[in-house]
Order: structure tokens, then C-alpha cells, then sequence
């Protein structure tokens, strides 16, 4: 049996370029009996990388709102307004953390440098701690 010619099954390789988005969240999250979490929810740039953490902070919060209210809709408006504070503050440090990391002008390119090089460590990682600062709900056991 004869190969194909190799030209004729090459697979094609290309690549679609887009620009990293986050949105300011607006509520609601919840219609009806439906929450969303996650990215469906808050979309968040990935500068901090804490978009999957805010869905792991979600479930958790939602799961405890679950547990705390016998009422559907009143636990799902908990998980709502308690998720959208902490998820905002977190968009917004991670949309300034992609600008100060994006410059592209010459003289802030080397006050970044200089920035970076010299802060205090305690200074450069107060934004990436307060993002970690998550105090889980305490849930009932299954």
C-alpha cells in the first residue's frame, strides 16, 4: 500500500492570539434556583493566578450559605453580596498588578526594574498575601 504524500496530510498549525479580559462582576449571580461561580460569575486576569481559588472560595461559601439557610433563595442571596466584595477586591488588585507588570514606556520599564529589585519582600508581596487571605466558612460534616 502506497504512503500518502506527506505534504497533502499535514495538519495545520496556527494559533488565535486574544487579549487577557477580566469584567467587572455585576450581580446577580443567581437567577432563580441557578448560582454561578467561578468565571461564569468573575472573571479575573490571570496576574495574581487566584481564578481558580475564587471558584474553590465559591463552592466553599456556597456549600456553608447551603448548610446555614433552609431557604433556597435566601441562601443563595447570601453566597451572592458575602462572594462579591472579596472577588472585586481581588479583580481589581489583579488588573493593577497586569498594568505595573505591561509597561511598555522605557523610563517606567526601569522604575519597575528598580522597583522590583529593591522593595522590601514584605512590600512586593502585600498585594499577592491580601489576595490569598481567605478565611473558609466552617461546614457541618456530610
Amino acid at each position: 500500500m502506497a504512503r500518502p504524500h506527506s505534504r497533502t496530510h499535514r495538519k495545520s498549525r496556527s494559533a488565535f492570539c486574544t487579549r487577557v479580559q477580566d469584567r467587572l462582576s455585576t450581580l446577580p449571580w443567581v437567577v432563580g434556583r441557578v448560582a454561578l461561580l467561578g468565571d461564569a460569575a468573575h472573571p479575573i486576569s490571570p496576574n495574581f493566578g487566584q481564578g481558580a481559588c475564587l471558584a474553590i472560595e465559591d463552592a466553599v461559601v456556597l456549600a456553608s450559605c447551603l448548610q446555614a439557610h433552609a431557604d433556597l433563595p435566601r441562601a443563595l442571596r447570601r453566597y451572592e453580596h458575602s462572594r462579591y466584595p472579596r472577588c472585586l477586591e481581588v479583580l481589581f488588585m489583579s488588573r493593577e498588578a497586569g498594568r505595573f507588570a505591561q509597561f511598555q514606556n522605557r523610563a517606567l520599564v526601569q522604575m519597575r526594574r528598580y522597583f522590583v529589585k529593591f522593595a522590601p519582600l514584605a512590600f512586593t508581596t502585600f498585594w499577592f498575601r491580601r489576595s490569598c487571605d481567605f478565611r473558609p466558612p466552617t461546614l457541618a460534616r456530610c
